[in-house]
C-alpha cells in the first residue's frame, strides 16, 4: 500500500498505520523495524505533503532503532518468510549507511562512452537508488560527468522497464518518457549528450516559442526523454505535469 503511487488513501493509510505501531508499541517493534525502512524512506518524497510528514516524523523514530535490531532474539510467531528476507533488507540499510558497499551496476545497454572509476562509482549509487525506489542528489564538481551518468542509469531503467513490460505487461513497468529540466542554456546540451552517448533514446526539446511549444504537446508522452527548462514548465505546468513519467532529473539551476 505504501507504495501504491496512483492511490492517495492507500499511501496516506498505511504510513498512518506504521506511525501509530511505532508510538504504540515502542521498543517491541524492534524485530520488525528493518522491514520498514525502505518503504516509509520512500514516501520522504511523496507527492502529497501530508504523507511526506509523517514519513519524515516515522522515519525519524525507526531509524535510531536500528543499530539495537540485530541483537534482539527473534519472536517466536514472525513468518517464516519475514525471516527469509530480512537479509535483503539488513543488506540495504548496511549500503545506506556506507557507500562503498555498494554493488557494481552492469550497464544493460551499449553506452558510447567508457566510464571511469568514480564515474561508475556514481552509476552503481544511482542504481541502488533506483532498486529501491529513492531519490538522490549527484553533487559531483562541474566537469566531471554528471551528465553522463544520469544518462547511464535513465537509459539502463528504461530498457529494464522495456524488458520487464514485455515479460508481465505490468502497469508499473509500462514505458514512460523521463523528464529532464534544466536551465535554457543547456536544453541542446542535454540533447547532444543523449545523441553522443545513448542515442538509441528519442529525445524531445520541449522548448521555443508558445507556438513552436503548442505543436511538440502531442509528443510529449510518446518520446523516451523530453527536456525542457524550468520557465517553461512553470509557463507550461498544465501540459507537462499532464503525463506521467519515469525519471525527473533536476539540473542545476
Amino acid at each position: 500500500m505504501l507504495g501504491n503511487a496512483l492511490e492517495l488513501k492507500e499511501r496516506q493509510g498505511a504510513i498512518e498505520c506504521i506511525y501509530h505501531l511505532c508510538n504504540v508499541m515502542g521498543a517491541d517493534i524492534l524485530p520488525y523495524v528493518v522491514f520498514l525502512i525502505v518503504p516509509v524512506l520512500g514516501r520522504m518524497s511523496d507527492s502529497n505533503n501530508d504523507v511526506r510528514v509523517l514519513s519524515t516524523t516515522t522515519f525519524a523514530q525507526i531509524i535510531k532503532l536500528v543499530p539495537l535490531e540485530a541483537g534482539i532474539p527473534d519472536p517466536v510467531d514472525m513468518p517464516k518468510e519475514l525471516l527469509e528476507g530480512r537479509d535483503k533488507e539488513r543488506d540495504f540499510i548496511q549500503q545506506m549507511m556506507d557507500p562503498t558497499k555498494i554493488k557494481p551496476f552492469e550497464l544493460p545497454v551499449s553506452i558510447k562512452a567508457t566510464l571511469r572509476k568514480y564515474q561508475q562509482e556514481g552509476v552503481n549509487w544511482l542504481a541502488f537508488l533506483n532498486k529501491y525506489h529513492l531519490h538522490g542528489i549527484l553533487c559531483d564538481d562541474m566537469g566531471l560527468g554528471k551528465t553522463l551518468q544520469t544518462i547511464c542509469i535513465v537509459s539502463s531503467d528504461h530498457h529494464i522497464r522495456a524488458e520487464e513490460f514485455a515479460k508481465t505487461g505490468s502497469i508499473e513497468s509500462r514505458k514512460l518518457p523521463s523528464l529532464i529540466i534544466c536551465p535554457p542554456s543547456l536544453t541542446g546540451h542535454w540533447e547532444q549528450e543523449f545523441d553522443q552517448y545513448a542515442p538509441f533514446l528519442k529525445v524531445l526539446v520541449y522548448a521555443g516559442s508558445p507556438s513552436i511549444r503548442s505543436g511538440l504537446r502531442s509528443q510529449l508522452n510518446k518520446v523516451d526523454v523530453v527536456v525542457t527548462s524550468y520557465d517553461v514548465v512553470r509557463n507550461d505546468l498544465q501540459y507537462v505535469a499532464a503525463h506521467d513519467y519515469n525519471y525527473c532529473v533536476l539540473d542545476e539551476d
